[in-house]
């Protein structure tokens, strides 16, 4: 029962009030519907179309297909989207088509914890929603003819039209010009978000644009999609030329059978840098690509000015023993000698492959690493303890500290948070090298005293007269490269005011690297 009947425009007429139908219908570019308000409170829309355009009970159509075209059509100007309904057939002859509104159907009640009011399931997020909407054609097959023809037709809605008439179904598919447009945009590094703001601009506004940004990313996801069996190719393709027309520039592969698993390249910068500050180098495995979860291993180390610079980087497949030992081969075999001291994380794998491929240098162990799985190794409610954390990150991060003063502050410290039989914090297990002194030694006792000239800290110096020969409990020269203070007070007391240049590390000097490092052509490749 029709109680009262209102137009609104929307489209390019903007704000919604009230028209006549000729005024209506003269708005080609709108969607134009009449709103009936219902007795239970409840409102229908139905959509004002050319009738030219419109379906009508008793039309005749040769194919189903010309159906869909008509119907679809006339969705497009009405402002929604279709969908396939019931099909009735007799001896493999369609008798009985439906088409439906795409809001068809009833919502799906969520199902709801009653106790914990959460969700038993986890849906799907969508921003498209059904509504139960009656509209639709049915269309059967004419008795004795081939023809179809509709025999009923509802044409209002339970929902408002479309705000625009662009995110229907037949403007949401790519043309091939959008699709040539995200695919230049991919080549330049442009994702499909970005291609997506760009083209809107560049339209002049979401009105004028085939498809949407979902429909922009699906397609961007079918590009690589289409390409990824093709991307290990491309790779070894693009590094091979680089290390044509690259001065000094190393790459190395593997395939086993038809598969690409493992990686390596090395610029003319890494090895300039990797022949100057190259006696400590660490490599970790703690990062993976996103697309082909490969696990990319970079070689690092520290400069003169206490940066970070890069030995090489290298990809795996995988973080067997063999991925390892191929990959420090390849290092080797490109920079042509071993570092002075490995760091490395804890992975079993990694060091068996260290210790096979660079036998001649420390491995060590990263300290970071072995403070970040503290939680796995402390029960929980130990761990929360805030006293005992910074108890033990005081304590293993000194560098300063001697061995008997760390074990005696270690055993302290695991008695009193009764750790004593923890197999994990075992420090038996720790190695000190001594060094044999002839007879030119002379020892020395090193003060540290305070403003009262009371003495806070003791540092032996051992001093071979013979060849100059230095040693210092600190580990100044050992640690960081360069001598402490505690050296040159000897010096000074023996009277020697030049270092020795076996003290003088060419790591931390001012032409640590050739000039022409800094030269424009290596800044661009």
């Amino acid at each position: 029962m029709e109680v009262s009947m209102e137009v609104s425009v929307t489209g390019s007429i903007s704000g919604s009030t009230s028209y006549s139908i000729d005024e209506v219908n003269s708005v080609r570019e709108s969607v134009a519907t009449s709103v009936y308000e219902l007795p239970n409170g409840q409102r229908s829309w139905i959509p004002f179309v050319l009738p030219e355009f419109k379906p009508y009970v008793g039309a005749k159509f040769r194919t189903l297909d010309e159906v869909f075209v008509m119907y679809e059509e006339y969705a497009e100007k009405a402002g929604f989207c279709t969908r396939l309904g019931t099909t009735k057939k007799r001896n493999d002859i369609i008798t009985t088509r439906y088409i439906l509104c795409s809001k068809a159907n009833k919502p799906k009640d969520q199902d709801v914890d009653s106790v914990g009011m959460c969700s038993t399931s986890s849906p799907r997020c969508v921003n498209f929603k059904v509504t139960d909407c009656k509209a639709f054609i049915k269309v059967r097959l004419v008795r004795g003819s081939s023809d179809y023809e509709i025999y009923c037709f509802v044409e209002e809605h339970n929902y408002g039209p479309l705000s625009s008439e662009h995110i229907t179904k037949r403007k949401r598919k790519l043309d091939f010009a959008t699709k040539e447009f995200i695919s230049n945009c991919r080549l330049a590094c442009v994702g499909p978000t970005k291609a997506f703001k760009l083209h809107v601009v560049l339209k002049g506004g979401h009105h004028n644009m085939q498809g949407t940004l979902p429909d922009y990313n699906n397609f961007d996801r079918d590009i690589r999609e289409l390409i990824v069996d093709g991307d290990a190719q491309m790779v070894v393709d693009k590094f091979n030329e680089r290390a044509k027309n690259v001065k000094n520039f190393t790459f190395k592969s593997r395939v086993v059978g038809t598969e690409l698993t493992s990686l390596f390249w090395v610029d003319n910068i890494s090895k300039i840098n990797y022949e100057a500050f190259g006696d400590v180098m660490a490599f970790d495995s703690t990062y993976h690509t996103n697309m082909y979860d490969m696990i990319f291993v970079p070689f690092s180390g520290i400069d003169h000015h206490k940066k970070c610079v890069v030995f090489g980087a290298g990809l795996l497949h995988n973080e067997s023993v063999e991925s390892y030992t191929w990959l420090l081969q390849m290092f080797l075999d490109t920079h042509g000698k071993q570092p002075t001291f490995v760091l490395t994380d804890q992975d079993p794998s990694m060091k068996q492959a260290v210790h096979s491929v660079l036998d001649k240098s420390i491995h060590r162990l990263c300290m970071w690493h072995v403070i970040t799985k503290l939680p796995l190794k402390i029960d929980g409610n130990l761990l929360n303890n805030s006293n005992l954390r910074r108890s033990i990150h005081k304590l293993v991060w000194n560098v300063y500290i001697d061995v008997d003063t760390f074990e005696r502050r270690w055993n302290r410290l695991m008695n009193e948070y009764g750790l004593q039989d923890h197999v994990t914090f075992d420090t038996s297990n720790f190695n000190v090298t001594c060094e044999y002194m002839g007879f030119t030694c002379i020892g020395y006792l090193v003060a540290h005293q305070d403003q009262s000239k009371k003495i806070v800290k003791e540092y032996k110096v051992t001093f071979d007269t013979s060849n100059f020969n230095v040693t210092c409990e600190y580990m100044g020269f050992t640690r960081i490269g360069y001598l402490c203070r505690h050296v040159f007070c000897i010096y000074r007391h023996q009277g020697i005011d030049k270092i020795p240049m076996k003290y003088v590390s060419l790591r931390w000097c001012r032409d640590a690297l050739p000039s022409g490092v800094y030269c424009m052509e290596n800044r661009q490749n």
